[in-house]
């Protein structure tokens, strides 16, 4: 029986003539080179380095820039698959030029410039919203959980009455639960309100409480905390609307992009991270939505950004 054979080793090829030849016209790779070309690192924060008169030249961030969003739109993130990716993958090697950093001059790049990444973000939301791309209809978001701990048990916090010149709380059998200390956690700062001994002969704390007293941490804003529980009830079709607005991106991240964990450690690291990958998200959206030769013209007839965003 015959196969399908690969050509010999030893058989002399002619490849294509230049880089150009590497890439198609609608290959999303060029909206990559053509979004970052159109950007003002320097005004973006970035640093770029003046002319040296010793030693190797450095790399030009907008390289690294383009490999990093290459990477993170198809899910290569870390620095040593970033610097196979420059040697082994025809689109990178056309992208940069054939240029070819290290891991440790694209990691260090990352590190250097990772509060800014969140401006370059936010220049690609400004082309997605000249091209008419934000509904604004409605804005969904993931808060950070606000909810007061009111206790196990039956009573929710609601059913119980704030005083607000004695700053305590009366339960529903009328037991005063006063405030002892503040708390904090991720999403805020919690004020705790227990009385250990009004809680001892209360006919109905099996079910108020499993503990020996009740104790309520409540949130330092719970005002806005009950008016958004308020709008809840009153409206509750928004909660499905907010799940199918919000919650699809990061299901779509964390499925199909890859983005399961982050690589880095601390704050304003994982902040990079996490930029680059909802600009990778975006992208792709914008790409399905449009097409490549579309969104090229759009980035093609923008000028230069020179500054950040106001915050």
């Amino acid at each position: 029986m015959s196969y399908l054979c690969g050509v010999s080793r030893q058989q002399m090829m002619l490849l294509p003539e230049s880089v150009e030849d590497y890439v198609g016209p609608e290959n999303p790779v060029r909206v990559i080179d053509a979004f970052v070309d159109g950007l003002d690192l320097g005004g973006l924060g970035f640093e770029v380095k003046a002319e040296q008169a010793a030693g190797a030249p450095p790399y030009d961030p907008k390289a690294l820039l383009k490999l990093y969003i290459y990477g993170y739109l198809n899910r290569i993130r870390s620095s040593r698959d970033l610097e196979k990716a420059t040697r082994r993958n025809l689109e990178v090697i056309w992208l940069l030029g054939r240029l070819t950093p290290d891991h440790w001059t694209i990691n260090a790049f990352r590190r250097t410039n990772r509060k800014h990444f969140k401006e370059v973000f936010r220049q690609f939301n400004l082309v997605c919203g000249s091209l008419g791309l934000f509904g604004a209809e409605l804005v969904a978001y993931v808060p950070a959980p606000r909810t007061a701990a009111a206790g196990e048990g039956q009573y929710p916090i609601e059913s119980f009455r704030y005083d607000a010149p004695r700053d305590l709380y009366i339960c529903p059998q009328g037991r005063e639960l006063t405030r002892h200390s503040d708390t904090v956690k991720s999403s805020g700062r919690y004020h705790v309100y227990y009385d250990s001994g009004a809680c001892g002969d209360c006919p109905v704390r099996k079910r108020c409480t499993r503990g020996a007293y009740r104790k309520l941490a409540v949130h330092e804003h719970q005002e806005f905390v009950d008016a958004a529980r308020t709008r809840l009830r009153e409206r509750p079709q928004v909660m499905a609307q907010r799940r199918a607005l919000a919650e699809h991106p990061f299901g779509t991240m964390k499925f199909w992009l890859g983005y399961r964990a982050f690589l880095n450690r601390g704050l304003e690291m994982v902040r990079a991270e996490f930029s680059l990958t909802c600009l990778a998200y975006n992208l792709r959206r914008t790409l399905n939505l449009l097409g490549v030769r579309q969104l090229l013209a759009t980035l093609r007839a923008k000028t230069p950004i020179s500054a950040p965003l106001a915050a």
